[in-house]
């Protein structure tokens, strides 16, 4: 797959299918590269798996296109730290799509013109228009 990735990381968690677009794996190897290890948390669902957990209707995760990661080497309670990763995502990277959970990022290859950033507050989604606010 890549220098630093496994296609097991990929798989669904229940029937460890895998659907996975090598444009997002590379990007993720070149976030890698720079801010160290990385977890897959998830990355392909298959619908039943998207449905259990209670993921969203037509989830990007379903796709192939989505991949939820934690940062290992990244300190999460530092607002420069996230910021530095978030800007080199957003400059670097074809990622398109950027949301901030307390642990870790979301992150897709899906345009999406109505929004590219968005983080996770007391269980809802609120848009953000620039990488800043996410913090």
């Amino acid at each position: 797959m890549s220098k630093n990735f496994n296609i097991s990381e990929f798989a669904c968690k229940c029937c460890s299918k895998v659907k996975i677009y090598n444009e997002l794996i590379n990007e993720l190897q070149k976030i890698r590269n720079v801010f160290g290890v990385m977890i897959v948390s998830s990355a392909y669902r298959c619908e039943k798996h998207n449905k259990e957990i209670g993921g969203a209707n037509n989830s990007l995760h379903t796709k192939g296109l989505a991949v939820d990661i934690i940062f290992k080497d990244v300190n999460w309670n530092s607002k420069k730290d996230k910021l530095e990763l978030l800007k080199f995502i957003k400059n670097e990277t074809n990622i398109y799509r950027i949301g901030i959970y307390s642990w870790g990022l979301h992150l897709d290859i899906f345009y999406n013109p109505n929004y590219r950033y968005w983080k996770r507050v007391n269980g809802k989604y609120i848009k953000m228009s620039k990488i800043e606010e996410m913090v």
